[in-house]
């Protein structure tokens, strides 16, 4: 045998042996230890729902860790103060069981156990790994307060309404109208308001904070939209998409309006060639379909074709839309509203006054923004191009639906991409949900808000 051999086979034994040292360890010491501490994790979990449902509890562990001197941040979480008195010391894995505790708590069945939750899983690891709810790292502590500011708002009904008593009131040097309250939390589900608070600085954290919880909560809320309304969500869009095609045979090319079509139908009329006698020979090269085949919807057919057939409830809004039409926009408009209060005819009307007055081909005059996806910065800017050729002014863009923009992951880089394109794009953006628009985003719009035409505004049309 050569040393070569030799050197080969004498490696080749000692890796035997610690794979078989390794399958022993793992039948026996590593799982009578992973056993053990799937052990101590179910009992950690159990005294964290404990604290977690009972306040009395929470308030005397509390009271024990101060007694015990250990002293933890106010931004510790409960599951993590449990973890660190049992696991003292264990660093980064601390964090890590506190993590799969609090996940175990929020995720798994009532009826299920910790250890089989995680094993379900596939481990702890698996768990730790999960994100429980994923927060913005793009938006700033002044985008939340605006959300919040925003978002409140709307509030009409409070959940009191009372006389201010002398150690709540405003800051006549802040900005905004409001005060922080301490409200006690009373054993019978009642709370008390005990003493209040005006410092800007106090208010500006509250504020901040409130944007965050009701910006996780507003998307954990659209998150849970079940399939009953995603199918709905997309009926209605099928039928407005469909109330506006013109409906040709199948394997018909259409590269020419239906107007266009109608006229020549008209000039070919008096050849004295009936409806079944036409042939293609006598329609443009662009067209091969048979003319009974071509119907127009009536919407379509009565579509808006400048600003005079619109039809605006409010006579200052039709102001405002009126000059989009005759001059080019100042700044970005967002046309929000209900349905049916013309937001995306008004928004058409606007774009094509513009086309024509500029001689500008487009593609797309109109991008709905729940199918441009993460992607919309390389779909917009290939209208852009196409817009722009031959043509000295900006391009313009209509995003229906604006609001259907990720609030947390796509609206904060659509207002940078917005300012980086300002001297190239004008938007004009149409939304029924305008609560679901982030301030900074919104602040970059002339905002008008229309409401539905009554019947009494249709009888001049």
């Amino acid at each position: 045998m050569s040393a070569q051999t030799q050197i080969k086979t004498d490696i080749h034994q000692r890796l035997d042996a610690m794979h078989a040292a390794r399958a022993i360890w793992e039948e026996g010491t590593l799982r009578a230890a992973n056993e053990e501490l799937y052990a101590i994790l179910e009992g950690v979990y159990a005294l964290y729902a404990e604290l977690k449902a009972e306040v009395g509890k929470r308030r005397a562990f509390a009271a024990l860790l101060t007694d015990l001197e250990i002293k933890a941040q106010a931004n510790t979480s409960l599951a993590l103060k449990v973890i660190r008195y049992v696991f003292a010391g264990q660093g980064r894995r601390e964090e890590a069981y506190a993590r799969v505790v609090a996940i175990a708590h929020d995720m798994k069945g009532p009826d299920q156990s910790f250890t089989s939750y995680v094993q379900e899983c596939g481990g702890i690891e698996e768990v730790r790994r999960m994100p429980k709810s994923t927060k913005s790292t793009t938006m700033s502590k002044e985008d939340f307060k605006k959300l919040a500011l925003e978002g409140l708002q709307e509030v009409q009904v409070g959940v009191s309404t009372f006389d201010l008593p002398t150690f709540i009131q405003p800051n006549t040097d802040y900005e905004e109208d409001y005060a922080v309250a301490l409200v006690r939390c009373n054993d019978n589900g009642t709370g008390t308001i005990v003493y209040g608070c005006n410092e800007a600085g106090i208010i500006d954290a509250v504020l901040v904070s409130s944007g965050k919880d009701l910006d996780e909560r507003a998307q954990e809320s659209l998150a849970k939209l079940d399939a009953g309304d995603l199918a709905t969500k997309r009926a209605r869009d099928v039928r407005e998409f469909a109330s506006k095609m013109i409906r040709v045979g199948s394997g018909a090319q259409v590269s020419v309006s239906a107007v266009e079509c109608a006229q020549t139908a008209q000039q070919l009329r008096p050849m004295g060639k009936s409806n079944g006698e036409w042939g293609s020979q006598f329609l443009p090269h662009s067209i091969y379909m048979h003319p009974k085949e071509l119907i127009m919807s009536f919407d379509l057919k009565h579509l808006p074709r400048c600003f005079g057939d619109l039809v605006i409830a409010d006579p200052l809004n039709a102001s405002v839309i009126c000059s989009y039409c005759e001059l080019p926009p100042a700044k970005p408009l967002l046309l929000a509203g209900p349905p049916g209060a013309g937001k995306t005819e008004a928004a058409r009307v606007i774009a094509h006054s513009y086309y024509e007055q500029r001689n500008i081909q487009h593609m797309h005059w109109e991008f709905n923004a729940a199918s441009l996806g993460k992607d919309y910065e390389a779909k917009i800017m290939s209208e852009v191009n196409y817009q722009m050729f031959g043509n000295l002014d900006k391009a313009l863009i209509v995003i229906n639906e604006i609001d259907e923009m990720d609030l947390r992951t796509v609206q904060p880089k659509f207002r940078e991409f917005m300012d980086a394109k300002r001297h190239l794009i004008r938007f004009v953006a149409t939304t029924n949900h305008k609560s679901r628009i982030m301030g900074a985003v919104l602040s970059r719009f002339r905002v008008i808000d229309l409401d539905p035409p009554s019947n009494l505004d249709w009888v001049d049309r």
